[in-house]
């Protein structure tokens, strides 16, 4: 019991010693669409600034989503990705994220297996302020793997919010 209140109190210390540098960055995506293919996506996601131009961290994802054509899909689609972002020119980035995905089988709308998919993105993106400490991120990544049953398409148009502390 020692031991896990040890490492507890460690792991804090740490967290708390890098809030204070003031090189945390956290936010994520929040994706909806209704009707006839309902989605919803929350995706967290947590950084930390290296330098000021290297930054790395993770995503989480959660993906509901349901299909009522004719043999749709209802299921879910849950996992974590690492990411990397290099700034070779003001709000411009580099994009590199490895991605591993739980995403369900489905046989005639009802999920029967389950299975880890990963997937290598490669792109870029823009990051605009918009107050001191809050930025709006558009990135159009690819998929250089192309595993079969990695649930999205080339290319990826992702946008988010981050602030950093």
């Amino acid at each position: 019991m020692k031991k896990i209140f040890a490492f507890l109190f460690l792991t804090l210390a740490f967290i708390t010693s890098i809030v204070a540098q003031k090189r945390v960055e956290l936010g994520g995506n929040i994706g909806l669409q209704f009707g006839t293919v309902t989605i919803v996506n929350i995706s967290p996601s947590a950084g930390y600034w290296f330098t000021n131009y290297l930054m790395g961290g993770i995503d989480l994802t959660y993906l509901y989503s349901h299909d009522s054509r004719k043999g749709g899909y209802k299921g879910s689609t849950y996992g974590i990705d690492i990411i990397g972002k290099l700034y070779p020119y003001h709000n411009f980035y580099l994009e590199a994220n490895y991605s591993n995905l739980n995403t369900g089988l489905s046989s005639i709308g009802v999920v029967k297996d389950r299975i880890w998919t990963k997937a290598l993105l490669i792109g870029g993106g823009y990051s605009q302020q918009l107050s001191e400490k809050v930025f709006l991120n558009f990135s159009i990544l690819w998929d250089v793997i192309g595993e079969e049953w990695y649930p999205f398409d080339n290319p990826l148009i992702r946008a988010g919010i981050v602030t950093r502390l």
